[in-house]
């Protein structure tokens, strides 16, 4: 028998595990930018030297996005958007501060513990 403070905590469990949202829209349409070669993203990559790499960036960070959406494939996006996220906060760490990287990481993570506890389980024997 499920007790008012169980009913809530698993009901707050619920909302968490969409935490995960604001990063997924944020990387949705920032792809979607770097395919369509957006002026303010096309200053950014000039910064960088890196303009030809727009298209493939933003294809490799559209695909992660929509392997994390499919509930089948979510647990090889997570991992494809860590290594994505991981890239920027190297690389904002160089070129600038590493804060929205890390924020998005964390939202990721936080997001995915309360959708996929399993997956942050240790399976020792």
């Amino acid at each position: 028998m499920n007790t008012p403070i169980a009913e809530m905590t698993i009901h707050k469990r619920r909302w968490l595990r969409f935490i995960w949202v604001v990063p997924l829209l944020l990387m949705a349409v920032t792809s979607v930018l770097k395919l369509v070669k957006a002026a303010p993203l096309v200053a950014n990559f000039e910064k960088l030297n890196a303009v030809h790499l727009m298209f493939p960036i933003g294809l490799v960070q559209l695909l992660s996005t929509v392997l994390f959406l499919v509930p089948r494939t979510r647990r090889i996006g997570f991992f494809l958007l860590t290594a994505y996220l991981g890239g920027i906060i190297a690389t904002r760490a160089i070129h600038d501060t590493v804060g929205i990287g890390l924020l998005l990481m964390v939202l990721l993570w936080v997001g995915m513990y309360f959708e996929d506890r399993g997956l942050f389980e240790s399976k020792s024997n």
